[in-house]
């Protein structure tokens, strides 16, 4: 959202709360362009942490109450920011300043601006980090496809024929499910007449299209309702709602991920809103920004979703073959649940990234995340494509959709689950993958490989009935 109109009038410079510059703030991307001397960098401003905690206990907010707090909040931190780049637009040179958006669920300023405003803007004590604004890319393979039967060997693994046969209402009627991505094919056959909301920030267009194939594959394998004689969606009655936040090259800015996370967690633009989603798929991701939660431009918006309640799947990563410690942003956040892949003989893949995660805490404590959270199918995986066709894919990109598909059933079975709740369920009916009798997570595939089987079946054991 842009905020010119909102603060038209306001052109004081706030000098009181500026301190010398902190080169300290940039990252090694914008050091390089303002060494460079470029004329213009897009970059991101992240500002210091909302905490509506303290004030607020987990759980006694609407989603609408969350959004409305953080918008004041969001305001509030970032008032002297915006009172400078409005003097500055305004009365300043035509060529030092040419946009501004504000993003309130990540509490951060997108600018293109010249190497002096941002020195300048590294004066603010609110400020935490100044970002380069960079490309984030899709990384995936195009496989052969492999005959399929009934079920995708994925859905056979985790466990989608016997819930059904013991289930078969089990579908995601009635949920929501968020896919930022490449878009998608809104009259392929899988999902024609499901697709409840669009929104384009690559080329602002109004109708749903993917011109990629990545997003209708992902959202093939969430909600794909088996019309091609393959069963490929693990809850085919989902409702979706689709933020395409990349190009048909694979390709992202930052900002644009960002104005995408915001918006799909409120589509309609209601503090009530009908489409906000239970669960968020995003088969996407960049390297580390930031070990420090304070200064990585994904950790207040994740914070903003968990906080309304809408569970955040994330991709773990395509780096496993580099090793240990390979898992970006945002997969690497302790609040994202990050997906790590499997094969077809429950094998963890080459390819997936691993951890460990080493973080900065928000209160400045060191820590280490074993990561990924839990693993699920994505060698080879067959799924939807534009043009009614279909495609095997491999990818963590892959495994993430089978877990967005699970959590939809789960809140079908229960939607008063809390995300700690939904958490608890997948990892403690996870099919454990090593050798560990204590069934110790791994930063190879986290909790083991989902079975949404048990999860489903060991629910009331667990303490979780089922919704009448």
């Amino acid at each position: 959202m842009n905020k010119f109109s909102f603060w038209a009038l306001v052109f004081v410079v706030a000098l009181g709360a500026q301190v010398g510059a902190d080169d300290r703030k940039f990252d090694d991307g914008v050091r390089r362009a303002i060494d460079r001397h470029d004329e213009r960098v897009r970059a991101i401003l992240v500002f210091d942490p909302i905490d509506l905690s303290a004030a607020h206990a987990p759980g006694t907010l609407s989603a609408g109450q969350i959004e409305r707090l953080r918008k004041e909040e969001a305001t509030r931190a970032q008032r002297e920011v915006w009172a400078f780049l409005q003097r500055q637009y305004h009365f300043g040179h035509p060529q030092d300043l040419v946009e501004i958006n504000d993003f309130w669920g990540a509490n951060a300023i997108s600018v293109e601006a010249s190497p002096l405003v941002l020195q300048e803007l590294a004066r603010f004590q609110e400020v935490r980090s100044i970002i380069l604004d960079q490309s984030v890319d899709l990384v995936y393979r195009v496989d052969q496809d492999q005959p399929e039967y009934r079920y995708t060997y994925g859905l056979e693994r985790i466990g989608i024929p016997d819930l059904r046969r013991q289930s078969p209402d089990l579908l995601g009627q009635g949920i929501v499910v968020g896919v930022l991505d490449t878009g998608i094919d809104p009259e392929h056959p899988e999902f024609r007449g499901r697709v409840a909301a669009f929104r384009d920030f690559i080329q602002q267009k109004t109708e749903a299209y993917d011109d990629n194939g990545h997003g209708t594959h992902v959202a093939g394998t969430i909600a794909g309702s088996g019309v091609g004689g393959v069963q490929i969606g693990v809850a085919p009655e989902a409702t979706l709602v689709i933020g395409k936040i990349l190009s048909g090259r694979g390709s992202g800015s930052l900002s644009g991920i960002l104005a995408g996370m915001e918006w799909i967690g409120n589509p309609d633009g209601r503090l009530a809103s009908r489409l906000r989603p239970h669960v968020v798929n995003n088969s996407w991701g960049a390297s580390r920004f930031s070990g420090d939660l304070r200064r990585n431009p994904f950790a207040q918006q994740v914070i903003t979703w968990v906080e309304m309640g809408i569970f955040p799947v994330f991709a773990a990563g395509n780096d496993g073959r580099s090793g240990s410690a390979t898992i970006g942003d945002p997969a690497g956040l302790p609040m994202a649940f990050a997906v790590g892949a499997t094969d077809e003989r429950d094998e963890v893949t080459d390819f997936s990234s691993r951890g460990p995660v080493r973080i900065i805490d928000f209160d400045g404590e060191t820590r280490v995340l074993v990561k990924p959270d839990i693993s699920a199918p994505g060698a080879r995986v067959h799924s939807a494509v534009p043009g009614g066709g279909y495609r095997a894919f491999s990818g963590t990109s892959m495994a993430a959709p089978h877990i967005a598909g699970a959590v939809a059933l789960l809140y079908q079975v229960n939607p008063h689950l809390k995300i700690p709740e939904v958490v608890r369920i997948l990892e403690d009916s996870s099919e454990y993958l090593g050798s560990s009798p204590g069934r110790e997570r791994s930063n190879d595939f986290g909790s083991g490989r989902l079975n949404i089987f048990n999860a489903v079946s060991g629910m009331s054991s667990m303490g979780y009935h089922r919704w009448r």
